[in-house]
């Protein structure tokens, strides 16, 4: 008796644990924002590179997804395919008696050598530049392009030492003033334009963007300092900017896009980006930041403010071995930053700051530390040109390929167990099975392949691990892509509804004139209340009042101000003219005007009839995000010209319904509006459809 009383006691306790036992967490998987295409994941090749750039292992590891032995133990290739080269500023020749001033506390790998050696000739053939130097940073360069990469940046960390004030490239005495000398502006624009066409034409490698800058507002770039480093003032940022691009211009490279400022943190570089003239912004192809704001700062203000422009987090690092703390910060930047690539600093360093441990004065490489593994976990399965979705939350990232057919989660757990179950109703089909990988903080398992999961009705349920990083991949996925995101398609008439007010942006007065203002006003379906895009190429568009279909929405006077209102004018294709689509929540968008790059905005936050439509920085607000509800098409036949079904066309199926009913009563057969309710089917309704046989009715 007592055996068998032990028995029901543990029976009872068995059916009440689950009960006691993990929290769960439904997560339906959105498709109805998507944040654009994934264009990768990478690095930076200084310093690592310029030690250890002659091991293919080291290639084989981070630029592809091979499994790579390293000091005995196999590791999953992590797949970057974006290089960030950095145009170095050092070198230890003697110009005239004029030599660099180095820092005390800057170590030898951390000095890059650069190719414009003196002043003398900027003549990229002359004795004045030395393509000889920085050997070990370029083969790491050419081994990851030779490896499929695909996107490289060229960034300046300091201009060459003879440019600055103090010949010294670890910064200025104070660290708070440029060291940039006024003179040697132009001499910084030729430097990084010059690096760039000399690699294309020599050493196979084509930029696809120049950064002048790295963290150039920072305070901290000063004489004594551990790297090489210099402060820009905005105003000195924006001279450059302009002088580079007519550099680059001016060899021919005119799709080379500028990226910048990578500023160290989100608000810095939000500050910047608000600093910064429309003049500016136009010559700026692709906004970089990097992310040692770590979990605060401005995120989602600096994506809106961004305007739809490119946007890099090109600069992550950190000492947390386990990667946890790193792969939080990644699902806040694709929940609020939204960027359109991820790169980490220093793949190999030491101070528990590389993925790999390494000394580089020793030249000694040790072993993939657990956040190697953690970043494993998103850039083997969130793969470029992937489409970035909506996941709703801070601890997940989501992404698909209609092409590859599946679906990509990432879930980042740093709190108890607890079961997630992921609804994926929303999507046409996903059959599964589920594979899935994780990693613990605790490293006791390292991108460890965990069994498959079955989908059951659209949905799959998984434990989440305490401290974990797990990722899923769902097979057999269907969705085709243009239907992600709820895009307006160009060509189709809208109506465009704020959301804060649920009205609806109108032309006043149904004018046709010129110079007619913009406004907010409920929804009544008139003409002037419709909307339609048209390609303005680049990524724009014309946006179009169906009432007056020769007009446009614009900026008043072409302005670039706060505050400048909207209104219809004739289309001329100026920038004031051409509008981008920002992604936003729940399917919404934010409109930008490329010749100002801010957003359209009701004034005020105003809920009224009349509320002026005006441009204002981006900012996600309400009153800037709008829903595109597509109107349904009028059809300008009716009934009485043949079209008896309402299809909007005269065609087989109308036939087949006169066959249907010849010689009965017209009533009841959709055919009396031909020749009235007083007549039998016959060959006067034949006739009807027969002269307007094959003909639409549609209007767009």
């Amino acid at each position: 008796m007592k055996k068998s009383g032990i028995s029901i006691l543990t029976s009872a306790l068995l059916l009440f644990i689950p009960c006691m036992g993990w929290s769960a967490q439904n997560v339906v998987i959105d498709k109805s924002t998507c944040w654009g295409e994934w264009e990768g994941w990478g690095c930076s090749l200084c310093w690592w590179a310029a030690e250890f750039g002659h091991r293919h292992d080291l290639a084989d590891i981070l630029f592809t997804y091979d499994y790579t032995d390293l000091n005995g133990k196999s590791l999953p290739g992590l797949g970057m395919n974006i290089v960030r080269y950095n145009a170095g500023a050092c070198s230890w020749n003697s110009i005239n008696g004029t030599e660099m001033q180095e820092s005390p506390n800057i170590h030898d790998t951390r000095q890059m050598e650069g190719f414009w050696i003196d002043w003398l000739s900027s003549d990229p053939y002359s004795a004045s530049w030395d393509w000889s130097v920085d050997d070990r940073q370029r083969q790491m360069l050419q081994k990851a392009k030779a490896r499929g990469a695909n996107r490289f940046e060229l960034f300046s960390n300091s201009p060459m030492w003879w440019m600055c004030k103090n010949n010294n490239p670890s910064g200025s005495e104070s660290g708070s003033e440029d060291n940039l000398a006024q003179d040697r502006f132009d001499d910084h624009a030729v430097y990084m334009a010059t690096v760039a066409k000399y690699y294309q034409e020599h050493f196979g490698v084509s930029f696809t963007t120049v950064d002048p800058f790295n963290e150039p507002i920072a305070d901290w770039w000063d004489a004594d300092n551990n790297q090489e480093g210099c402060h820009f003032d905005r105003s000195s940022q924006a001279q450059i900017i302009s002088l580079l691009r007519n550099e680059l211009d001016s060899r021919g490279l005119s799709e080379l896009k500028i990226s910048a400022s990578d500023e160290s943190h989100f608000s810095m570089a939000l500050s910047t980006l608000d600093a910064f003239k429309a003049e500016t912004k136009s010559k700026i192809g692709q906004t970089n930041v990097h992310g040692y704001q770590r979990t605060n700062g401005p995120r989602e203000e600096l994506y809106y403010r961004n305007a739809g422009k490119r946007l890099w987090n090109s600069e992550y690092g950190g000492n947390d071995l386990t990667g946890i703390e790193m792969a939080k910060n990644i699902c806040l930047d694709f929940r609020y930053l939204h960027p359109n690539a991820w790169c980490y600093w220093q793949p190999l360093d030491w101070a528990n700051w590389g993925l790999i441990d390494a000394n580089l004065p020793n030249s000694w490489v040790g072993q993939a530390e657990n956040k190697f593994f953690a970043l494993a976990q998103f850039t083997r399965k969130i793969q470029q040109g992937d489409l970035i979705l909506n996941s709703g939350r801070e601890d997940m990232v989501v992404s698909c390929s209609p092409e590859k057919e599946r679906l990509v989660i990432v879930v980042v757990n740093d709190s108890e167990t607890e079961n997630y179950t992921f609804d994926l109703s929303a999507f046409q089909a996903a059959e599964g099975p589920v594979k899935n990988w994780r990693t613990l903080a605790d490293s006791s398992e390292q991108y460890q392949r965990k069994s498959d999961i079955a989908i059951s009705g659209k949905s799959f349920t998984a434990e989440i691990a305490e401290n974990s990083i797990h990722t899923f991949v769902v097979k057999n996925f269907v969705q085709p892509a243009e239907t992600i995101g709820n895009k307006p398609k160009p060509g189709f008439w809208y109506r465009i509804t704020p959301q804060h007010s649920g009205k609806c942006i109108e032309v006043n007065g149904s004018s046709s004139a010129d110079g007619a203002n913009v406004e907010q006003n409920s929804f009544s379906g008139g003409e002037n209340q419709q909307w339609k895009l048209e390609d303005a190429e680049e990524g724009f568009f014309r946006i179009t009042p169906r009432h007056a279909q020769d007009k446009c929405l614009s900026v008043k006077n072409q302005s670039a101000g706060n505050g400048a209102s909207l209104q219809q004018l004739s289309y001329t294709g100026h920038t004031s003219q051409k509008w981008r689509l920002v992604p936003s929540e729940d399917g919404k968008f934010s409109l930008t005007a490329q010749n100002s790059e801010k957003a359209m905005d009701v004034s005020s936050v105003s809920s009224d009839d009349g509320a002026n439509i005006i441009q204002w920085p981006g900012s996600g607000n309400d009153n800037q995000r709008f829903e595109f509800a597509e109107i349904e098409p009028v059809c300008s036949i009716s009934p009485a010209q043949g079209d008896i079904n309402e299809d909007c066309k005269v065609n087989l199926a109308d036939l087949e319904i006169a066959a249907e009913n010849w010689l009965y009563d017209c009533l009841g057969s959709g055919m009396e509006e031909m020749l009235g309710a007083e007549c039998s089917v016959n060959l006067a309704h034949l006739a009807i459809i027969a002269d307007n046989w094959q003909i639409t009715g549609l209007q767009d």
